[in-house]
């Protein structure tokens, strides 16, 4: 039996628990019902020995099964105040997301309260949270641990929200709560009207979804609709409750009829008045908090001890700070004798673990590992970041570099003075924000810096704020050779993210835009005359000649590939086109997997123009009927449309590129 006591007076929970066998002590706990608090002859309990051996996972699982706490020795009390906090990654992560404006920070300020009588929050004395992502840490009596991750609504930030997502979503339950103006819909009573308002809320949906598609490994969100300002409903004599839920109904059904195998699971709605600190709406959305915690709970990453128990040496003895240094942990476990093993290679393999299940950020660098710097609270870092970089608000730079996308890395530094340089530049760049330039001859010559006042400069594509006007061709060539490849969303929801337009502008400018190291003697002039960069689009030119622009176009829908040169470059043109169109799938499939998109070919009339055509101007030609003239199947392809044709006289080259709907696409070079 397992409740049988053996030598010592011990039970086989008491020798589970001395010997670190997780499984066996969740199983003997859960399935046999076996006391928590049994004695053995000394009078030690099973938490006894698990403090002892350092076992915090062990340790976590029986304070959550009430495990007394009072029977432990002064001796080990400060080693289970680690233990306890190791708990960090089953707090429940709630993301507040929403338009701006619509009560998402008062909301939060609401579930905070813990009162029992009712009272409106001071939306004065709520603190506008405007940029970036603002993590509130909240200890709630009725569920649990929470981090609320309050979004900033602004469209600026869109980009640095879903690189935020990528590192807290972590692989067990999550609760998003959607929050929109529900009187938006009082006067909303035509159905381009009512279509309109649901706009944000589909926007978030799709949003939403990219990020969980986006994980390594599985992960499920949960999302509950919230309608905001439900008062003004009620004042007017309607029904708020009635109305949220035709609202819920038609776009849950919308929402599945595209996206069928979504891994966000729309689960219910609540009409309320964020102000309000008592009510059936915030009751019932504290209660999803609490069943959130308790899968959370269960499904939290099953950590080895010695990361378990460093994890609970970062937050206790470091709390409040956002990053530190390898060799900083390092010293400190030394001088205090803490129970982890000595040796600086086995500290690095816990870090590795704990930032495998985003726990932390762990800036690795070639350099010597004492150097390298660990991230505690990366939400809290990037929304500093956020506040003094990205928003349009406040003042970024005197001149023209930052509507370059360029910040001198000695600007950034005196921008963020609590931080080290090394610290900015190395979790920007990992988390693909911005790329170094350290050239010596770009940075003075091109960019006209004097080379005392910075080393380097770096690249953000999210800071371009020029538009685009009117781009005309570089070259003009009497006899050319054009490619055009269209990719365009064909379900009404999907869309190309900001921060995949930021990550492919990055690449391709750092991949074909800046030469190469073996071309120093023409890098100057090379570069001013090969890469120009707007807000959605990129255009350069190759040193051989070959003339290419990328454009995100139709509202976000659309990716748009255009590649010309003369008339002998047949090669060199198919060969831009083929790794160009490999980085749009490549980003496409980091940061919106499910993304589905019709291809098409451009008509080469509309590349021959002087200027480069706009998007809606287009004549384009789908993929399946370019295969089947090129395989004789057809002598001409008509457009999509119906108003254009293209000849097989006009195809003379055949090319495989790798698409994201078929593993070939015909592509085309025309005389």
């Amino acid at each position: 039996s397992p409740s049988v006591k053996g030598q010592y007076g011990r039970t086989p929970l008491h020798n589970a628990c001395d010997g670190g066998h997780l499984n066996v002590v969740k199983k003997l706990v859960l399935e046999y019902g076996c006391d928590v608090n049994v004695r053995d002859s000394d009078g030690h309990t099973p938490l006894y020995f698990a403090i002892y051996h350092h076992h915090s996972s062990i340790v976590a699982e029986l304070v959550k099964n009430n495990s007394d706490l009072t029977h432990v020795d002064a001796k080990h009390k400060k080693l289970l105040s680690s233990a306890k906090k190791c708990s960090k990654h089953v707090r429940t992560k709630a993301f507040i997301v929403g338009a701006p404006e619509v009560g998402k920070s008062t909301l939060v300020e609401a579930l905070k309260s813990e009162t029992y009588f009712q009272w409106n929050v001071n939306q004065d004395q709520v603190p506008a949270h405007t940029a970036g992502i603002v993590p509130v840490f909240h200890e709630s009596s009725s569920y649990g641990w929470v981090v609320f991750y309050d979004f900033a609504g602004d469209e600026e930030y869109y980009s640095s929200h879903a690189a935020i997502l990528e590192k807290i979503m972590g692989t067990f339950s999550n609760l998003s709560i959607l929050v929109f103006d529900l009187s938006k819909f009082l006067l909303a009573t035509e159905r381009m009207q009512l279509k309109y308002a649901s706009n944000s809320i589909y926007y978030w949906l799709t949003f939403l979804s990219y990020a969980c598609s986006n994980q390594q490994k599985s992960s499920r969100l949960q999302v509950l609709l919230v309608g905001s300002h439900a008062d003004v409903l009620q004042k007017e004599g309607r029904d708020a409750d009635k109305i949220l839920s035709e609202i819920f109904t038609d776009i849950s059904q919308s929402f599945y009829a595209e996206f069928p195998n979504s891994s966000v699971e729309m689960f219910g709605y609540v009409a309320l008045n964020c102000c309000l600190t008592k009510s059936y709406g915030l009751h019932k959305i504290k209660a999803q908090l609490k069943q959130v915690q308790l899968s959370s709970l269960s499904d939290a990453p099953q950590l080895t001890a010695g990361a378990s128990i460093l994890l609970g040496i970062l937050e206790r003895d470091f709390q409040g700070k956002v990053a530190i240094q390898m060799k900083d942990i390092f010293e400190h476990i030394k001088s205090h004798e803490l129970y982890l093993p000595p040796e600086a290679e086995q500290l690095h393999s816990y870090l590795k673990e704990l930032h495998a299940y985003g726990l932390v950020l762990l800036l690795e660098y070639s350099s010597p590992w004492e150097g390298e710097w660990i991230v505690l609270n990366l939400s809290l870092f990037l929304s500093t970041v956020h506040k003094r970089l990205f928003s349009t608000s406040l003042h970024r730079c005197e001149d023209s570099l930052s509507n370059l996308g360029i910040i001198p890395s000695t600007r950034l530094q005196a921008m963020f003075p609590e931080f080290s340089l090394a610290l900015l530049k190395g979790c920007l760049t990992l988390l693909q924000y911005c790329q170094e330039i350290c050239d010596p001859q770009i940075i003075s010559k091109v960019l006209e810096i004097p080379m005392f006042e910075t080393k380097s400069v770096l690249f953000f594509p999210a800071l371009l704020e020029t538009s685009r006007e009117e781009v005309k061709w570089i070259r003009s060539h009497s006899s050319l050779c054009c490619l055009g490849w269209y990719a365009e969303c064909f379900r009404t929801y999907d869309f190309f993210p900001p921060r995949f337009l930021h990550v492919l502008l990055l690449r391709l400018a750092f991949t074909f835009a800046l030469p190469s190291d073996d071309d120093r003697d023409a890098i100057v002039d090379a570069y001013s005359r090969k890469c120009t960069l707007w807000k959605n689009g990129i255009q350069w030119l190759t040193k051989s000649g070959v003339e290419a622009v990328v454009e995100v176009v139709k509202q976000k829908r659309a990716v748009l590939v255009m590649v010309r040169s003369s008339s002998d470059q047949q090669v060199e043109c198919g060969d831009i086109l083929s790794k160009v169109v490999a980085k749009v799938v490549e980003a496409k499939s980091e940061f919106c997997n499910s993304l589905k998109a019709n291809v098409y070919i451009v008509s080469p009339d509309d590349l021959k123009q002087t200027t480069i055509p706009e998007a809606d101007r287009l004549q384009l030609f789908k993929t399946t009927n370019i295969q089947e003239v090129l395989l004789g199947g057809s002598e001409g392809a008509v457009s999509r449309y119906g108003k254009g044709y293209l000849p097989s006289s006009d195809l003379i080259c055949l090319q495989t590129l790798t698409s994201w709907s078929e593993y070939e696409l015909f592509v085309y070079l025309v005389v």
